[in-house]
């Protein structure tokens, strides 16, 4: 809301506030470039932010990125 108590919209932008909010040119969808470095799934969490996650039979490595074959038979 505005100092009138009028509602402020932002629309294909993004909030960005110091002082007063203000409508900023929004970040690409991580997603869109290179998967967002995901190895199979790039899911977007929020503006510029994201999480990856594998196929089934796929562990996600300790790099949140790249997913490992499951070792199915050691279970």
């Amino acid at each position: 809301r505005n100092r009138t108590n009028k509602e402020l919209f932002c629309k294909n932008l993004k909030w960005s506030a110091s002082v007063w909010p203000k409508c900023i040119e929004a970040e690409d969808d991580v997603c869109e470039i290179d998967n967002g470095g995901c190895h199979h799934y790039c899911t977007p969490t929020g503006i510029e932010t994201h999480s990856c996650s594998c196929y089934d039979g796929y562990n996600l490595a300790g790099d949140a990125k790249t997913c490992t074959d499951a070792d199915e038979c050691a279970i």
